[in-house]
């Protein structure tokens, strides 16, 4: 029979160690689940009064009246620490005492370190990715904050990120606990993530944690750490004198006013940060991406990550150079494809504005007609939403000229709606619906609530579908009478306000229209239920399925339409329904890599 450390935790194997401590992984006999421990010399403490070292094991959580918590520098902090609860801070389950040992028992999270990530998939460390790291660290020092706990070693090992993509914070109060004893710096953190005053060993508060925090940020968004150095003396002048690169160069989609935000934090002089870890992490949060879409992807990389290491094939990181190429490349070649085609989607919205706009003099043989264009090419690669929602408002202004004022109002008004609700949130909530004029007038409408589920959260794809049904019914008003497509080739100008007018109102009483509506719907929400695992093959599965919910409308429709008489849609509808679920699985293909590491499962 195997030896139980502490009469209790069957030793499984060993994580990791260090000077100050071992780290390994047992199996709790008595509650029969798997725990970390995290073993802690304190040779030649006193352990109790009569200056005797007790052999005795004691809970220092639960009995810590038995020991003298001033004879063990640390200690105590430690013990408050212990106490934390937070679903992104590590649970600490006991904390016990034998000889001269501490044994620190705590959940065990399978998963990977911030710091692997970082050194193993660079290129994955998306605005959103940085979001959901920030959002957790961040909360777990603001509760330990209001427990007058600080850590003081905040570092990519300390973070760590479990299979469902959840970040917690490990190791509370163990810094000074470890400076006392000689281990680390004796100012109890790791250089290149301690401000000057922890250095320095002045009186600290919350905002030494936000300065590591800001170098910790700063790190995921730049990839380096510009206050790394061997000696306490040269980390002193390289944060005095650091020359920072501005974060906003490393991430396109990132606000430019996180640069402000980061510097503030990471001022030498604490007196100039932010007065708290919460003040700081209000503003930032801000500037970044989506923390839901960003747990999606850390599942991703940590599914990958384990799946490597059962195989022996764990990436190391001297050898990962050409998988970080290639999938730095893709993710680079999504961006690209995304800001192509949204220069071309809101260029091609302004022409059939300017197509129809009658007054302009001379139509395209006038420079102002060029110019809107080449104005719409530029915004819809810069500013995607916005040059997007000037368009409309530009199609909308033509509706109006031809009389046809209720619509094109109507116009206006949902482009605005659809900008405050959705597309001011950023790059991919402008790119389903920015496609619609251009895809609708191929006939490929049914693409864009398959993109949106994909892409987007449940809220702003249902937004971005509706808001997408409305604009591609006001542009089928052209002529072609289906919520599918308008065909830009037979359909592209207006004849007049009347025949307008009667196209609309004739979709509105064919009952295909509002089966085919919640068709959109139903697959937009379908499409974020399999998206949730960012599995390729369960996005799939999705597609089709979706596919089939538009092709049941249309079959619907027509039977409804008809009496009864004939089931069989339009082929054109069908072929349209089709063609949309097998560009939207390329699509999905195409852009596997580019936030995500592709899973093993999937």
């Amino acid at each position: 029979m195997k030896e139980l450390l502490l009469d209790r935790y069957e030793v499984i194997e060993e994580a990791g160690s260090g000077g100050f401590a071992s780290v390994v992984v047992a199996w709790d006999t008595r509650i029969q689940r798997k725990v970390a421990i995290k073993c802690m010399s304190l040779s030649g403490v006193l352990l109790n009064e009569s200056g005797q070292e007790n052999l005795a094991s004691r809970s220092i959580l639960v009995d810590s009246d038995s020991l003298n918590a001033a004879a063990i520098p640390g200690l105590e902090e430690a013990r408050m620490a212990a106490m934390l609860n937070d679903a992104n801070i590590v649970s600490v389950y006991d904390f016990e005492i034998q000889g001269d040992t501490a044994y620190l028992i705590l959940e065990y999270i399978e998963g990977m370190t911030l710091g692997e990530l970082l050194a193993h998939y660079p290129e994955q460390i998306t605005t959103d990715v940085i979001a959901v790291v920030f959002k957790a660290v961040s909360h777990a020092l603001e509760v330990a904050h209001k427990n007058k706990v600080l850590h003081l070693d905040i570092k990519p090992d300390n973070v760590l990120i479990d299979k469902q993509g959840q970040v917690k914070v490990v190791d509370f109060g163990l810094a000074r606990l470890a400076g006392e004893y000689g281990f680390g710096t004796a100012a109890g953190g790791t250089i290149g993530y301690m401000p000057l005053e922890q250095m320095k060993q002045e009186l600290l508060d919350e905002r030494c944690d936000e300065w590591a925090l800001a170098s910790l940020t700063y790190e995921m968004i730049s990839g380096d750490n510009p206050f790394l150095a061997p000696t306490l003396q040269e980390a002193e002048k390289k944060i005095a004198g650091a020359e920072l690169f501005v974060p906003s160069m490393y991430l396109d989609d990132a606000d430019e006013s996180v640069d402000d935000i980061l510097f503030c934090a990471l001022d030498p002089n604490k007196e100039n940060r932010y007065d708290s870890v919460a003040d700081f992490a209000r503003e930032m949060k801000q500037c970044l991406g989506d923390p839901r879409k960003g747990k999606r992807q850390l599942a991703r990389i940590v599914g990958h990550f384990e799946s490597a290491e059962e195989e022996g094939d764990a990436p190391e990181e001297e050898t990962v150079s050409e998988e970080r190429s290639f999938q730095g490349l893709s993710y680079r070649a999504k961006r690209l494809f995304m800001r192509v085609w949204s220069a071309v989607a809101v260029s091609f919205t302004a022409f059939t504005g300017i197509a129809n706009a009658s007054f302009i003099p001379e139509g395209w043989a006038s420079p102002a007609s060029w110019i809107i264009l080449l104005l719409a090419a530029v915004s819809g690669a810069l500013l995607p939403s916005i040059g997007f929602g000037l368009a409309l408002v530009f199609f909308g202004i033509v509706l109006f000229v031809h009389e046809v004022y209720l619509v094109g109002i109507l116009l206006i008004v949902a482009a605005a709606a659809w900008w405050v609700l959705s597309g001011r949130n950023g790059f991919e909530e402008s790119f389903p619906v920015l496609s619609v004029p251009l895809l609708g007038s191929i006939g490929l409408t049914p693409l864009v609530p398959l993109l949106a589920g994909a892409e987007l959260r449940i809220k702003n794809t249902l937004v971005t579908t509706l808001f997408a049904a409305l604009f591609s019914f006001l542009y089928a008003g052209l002529g072609s009478g289906s919520l599918l497509g308008w065909d830009a080739l037979t359909c592209l100008h207006i004849e007049n306000a009347d025949a307008y007018n009667a196209v609309l109102i004739t979709m509105l009483q064919n009952p295909t229209l509002w089966l085919t509506l919640a068709a959109f719907v139903l697959s937009a929400v379908l499409m974020v239920v399999c998206s949730l695992g960012q599995r390729l093959w369960l996005q799939c599965i999705g597609t089709v399925s979706s596919v089939l919910l538009m092709i049941a409308a249309l079959v619907m429709g027509e039977l409804i339409s008809s009496g009864g008489a004939s089931f069989v849609p339009v082929s054109v509808n069908l072929i349209s329904a089709v063609l949309s679920g097998l560009l939207a699985i390329l699509y999905l293909i195409f852009t596997q890599n580019s936030n995500n590491v592709e899973s093993t499962e999937g």
